[in-house]
């Protein structure tokens, strides 16, 4: 098993694999890549030259479009075609990242492939929450980029509704100093302190080692990413029985299945489209009032669906399967 291990959530993803598979890069006898550390065709074209003959295992999790890639989508989704068409197999992360694929690069000749949903290992530790308290909004993920279009809905919504609900804001994932100096940010978390609870809203890293320590009476994710094609923030909240509310785009659908409520957003390649605060408010009162059934629905949706060690072992099949059409 050679592995590349990416960046981001195909990093984890990939060291987690690497951990129950261990990781030969010099003496593999499968190549393991992901669209976020694509093997350079290159030294895939010299491993074969130089007598590998193992199977190579594309996993797909994500291609390049405008509203986040402001480089050259069309050069490197046609990298991804290029590598996909000379892989085993592929494995999508969701079938958001089939579709894409298929949507972004109608040229691409695509091998035989299935999809294999995001996992994530049990954050409860066989230890389940019950949720009781005041309403704990969850804002989680990558900030980075395009990060105004995930705080400032959550930020609007909790200056209308936060008194109200009697509920606290926790965001985590330490956002860049640009993203705080950005003018429509600093005027929501001026309403927040006109709306005198300001004092509720916290960050914090997001350390999974230590994030459900902060965890408290009733917590939402609010996952508002727009077109997010396979979070491992999702199955990781749903590991603890916590429902979801999100953006109606990318992969986030399929992960949360019906464990949470979706916000219709509109369909764009080019642009970072926000869900609404007034839907995201509506939305919070719907799930706090089947609060009890949707957190069972979040854990059963994970533990039938999203848990690590069936991701495992669908790898340890696919992989023997391909090792024995190699011989």
């Amino acid at each position: 098993f050679g592995l590349l291990r990416g960046s981001g959530g195909p990093r984890i993803r990939t060291e987690r694999l690497a951990l129950a598979f261990g990781n030969h890069f010099f003496s593999p006898n499968i190549i393991y890549s992901s669209s976020a550390g694509l093997v350079p065709l290159g030294s895939l074209e010299h491993l074969r030259s130089a007598g590998f003959r193992g199977p190579v295992i594309h996993n797909q999790n994500g291609l390049y479009f405008p509203a986040w890639f402001k480089g050259e989508c069309a050069k490197k989704n046609a990298e991804l075609a290029n590598f996909s068409a000379l892989s085993d197999y592929v494995i999508f992360q969701s079938d958001f990242c089939r579709r894409a694929f298929l949507e972004l690069i109608p040229q691409g000749k695509l091998p035989s492939h299935e999809v294999l949903l995001n996992p994530s290992p049990d954050l409860s530790g066989g230890n389940i929450p019950v949720w009781n308290g005041p309403p704990q909004l969850l804002v989680a993920g990558n900030l980075g980029q395009g990060g105004a279009h995930v705080l400032l809905p959550a930020l609007r919504m909790f200056a209308r509704a936060g008194k109200r609900l009697g509920a606290s804001l926790l965001v985590l994932g330490n956002p860049p100093s640009d993203l705080m100096e950005n003018t429509e940010i600093r005027q929501a978390l001026g309403e927040l302190e006109a709306a005198g609870i300001n004092e509720r809203l916290r960050f914090a890293p997001y350390d999974l080692a230590s994030f459900r320590s902060l965890l408290h009476g009733r917590p939402i994710s609010l996952h508002l990413r727009y077109k997010d094609a396979c979070p491992n923030a999702v199955p990781e909240k749903l590991s603890l029985g916590i429902p979801h509310i999100f953006s109606r785009s990318g992969g986030t659908p399929e992960l949360v299945g019906k464990a949470g409520m979706g916000i219709p957003v509109e369909e764009s390649w080019d642009r970072l489209i926000s869900v609404s605060a007034v839907a995201l408010e509506n939305a919070v009162d719907s799930v706090l009032a089947r609060y009890e059934e949707l957190s069972n629905q979040a854990r059963l949706e994970f533990t039938t669906r999203l848990t690590f060690e069936s991701y495992v072992r669908r790898h340890e099949e696919i992989f023997r399967r391909a090792l024995e059409k190699s011989l």
